[in-house]
């Protein structure tokens, strides 16, 4: 699913007399500047790259303010992959160590959630926020002895954008 829109917020504020509101202006580079007044705007933007976004805001006294502010538009296609690292079957004590090899047609992956057992313990979850390409996550499953070996299920799953692609 393609994020439908990016949101924006202005928490801006000023030291002056209580209750006066501030006024602000948005400006938005699609091709053509889109502007608005309002406070938090949620912008659909045409394809993914580079954009920015100015806000001006302006105190009941005339005071002005303006902030731009780069940021990247991701693509919509995640798809996550991994890579085992090492030889089947894992024995203990050693850890179980996977390689992120997740990609998205523009952009960068944004987070990953892995379950390390997703039959047996389908709501345990790592998360990481910052992921990297080639990025080494390790699991060490329960000491388990022969004949009780074991198998797990990884689910690996990859996001961009806010988090409605997956």
């Amino acid at each position: 699913m393609d994020d439908a829109f990016a949101p924006f917020n202005d928490e801006s504020t000023v030291s002056s007399i209580a209750g006066l509101p501030l006024s602000r202006k948005w400006t938005f580079l699609l091709g053509n500047p889109l502007t608005t007044t309002i406070k938090s705007p949620q912008v659909r933007y045409p394809a993914p790259g580079p954009y920015e976004a100015t806000l001006e805001v302006t105190s009941s006294s005339g005071c002005v303010s303006t902030v731009t502010k780069p940021f990247f538009v991701n693509g919509s296609s995640p798809k996550a992959n991994f890579n085992l690292i090492g030889n089947t079957p894992y024995c203990n004590p050693l850890s179980v160590k996977i390689q992120n090899k997740s990609t998205v047609d523009i952009g960068s992956i944004a987070k990953v959630e892995i379950y390390w057992d997703y039959v047996g313990s389908p709501t345990s979850v790592e998360t990481d926020n910052d992921p990297i390409a080639d990025k080494i996550y390790s699991h060490k499953y329960p000491d388990l002895q022969l004949p009780n070996a074991q198998t797990y299920t990884i689910r690996f799953v990859a996001y961009t954008g806010g988090g409605s692609c997956v």
